[in-house]
């Protein structure tokens, strides 16, 4: 059963996968943690807090202690439903938390467009000794970006860089964006070309960097470079060159 749920969700056919949890449930098959997780996935994806609801009253009644991985996908999920009320509720119930725990109430604060309260959570992790991860900090750099606060962004490039963590894809591209989006496109295209063999991921974020940044020209030199090294364009880089267009 949790396979066959894992299944759905992998393949974006979330209602699919509620329609299977309740079968499960019918069955009389007590739900594992990895059910759960899943299922939760499902309403995070779907945004409707209403079925998030049902998901963590069920939860409530089925664990009979605390669960620090379903507690995080709570929180993930809250805050995707853009429900952050209910997202810091569970973070403040929470007995413990860890790295993953503090990155999903930062995002989850970033999701619903609080970023200044989402930095000040990154930094009240670090007071706690929790060392973040390369997801906290792409997902904190994203937020530097919203809000354009290239100083924080510097910061944090700098702490990634003492703790190792710069050499990391995610982080790369978190820097790529970041950089792109507070106008220092000369520190963007210093970060893609540190990489070594940049994929469309890649690709896309430096692409829209330039053309975020009227850089057309240079942009559409880009994507011929990025055609010509047999990197494949998807639908998200003919969005960004349509932009170009504009």
């Amino acid at each position: 059963w949790s396979a066959m749920i894992a299944s759905y969700v992998k393949n974006e056919s979330h209602k699919e996968a509620l329609a299977v949890f309740q079968e499960m449930l019918k069955s009389g098959i007590r739900p594992s943690r990895a059910t759960l997780l899943a299922i939760l996935d499902a309403s995070s994806n779907l945004g409707d807090v209403c079925i998030g609801y049902d998901l963590h009253a069920f939860i409530l009644s089925e664990l009979m202690e605390f669960d620090i991985v379903v507690d995080n996908s709570l929180i993930k999920m809250y805050g995707e439903c853009r429900s952050l009320s209910d997202a810091i509720a569970v973070f403040c119930k929470m007995l413990e938390r860890d790295v993953v725990t503090w990155t999903s109430i930062i995002c989850a604060h970033a999701t619903n467009g609080n970023g200044k309260k989402a930095l000040e959570l990154f930094h009240e992790m670090q007071a706690e000794s929790i060392e973040p991860n390369n997801i906290t900090l792409s997902a904190v750099l994203d937020v530097c970006a919203s809000i354009n606060n290239l100083s924080e962004g510097l910061l944090i490039h700098k702490y990634s860089v003492c703790r190792g963590i710069e050499t990391d894809f995610i982080t790369r591209i978190g820097l790529i964006n970041m950089y792109g989006k507070c106008r220092m496109l000369d520190e963007a295209r210093a970060v893609f070309d540190s990489l070594i063999e940049p994929g469309t991921v890649a690709w896309n974020a430096i692409l829209s960097a330039y053309v975020q940044n009227g850089n057309y020209v240079d942009a559409s030199i880009l994507f011929r470079q990025m055609k010509s090294k047999g990197v494949i364009p998807n639908p998200r880089t003919l969005r960004i060159m349509q932009g170009s267009c504009l």
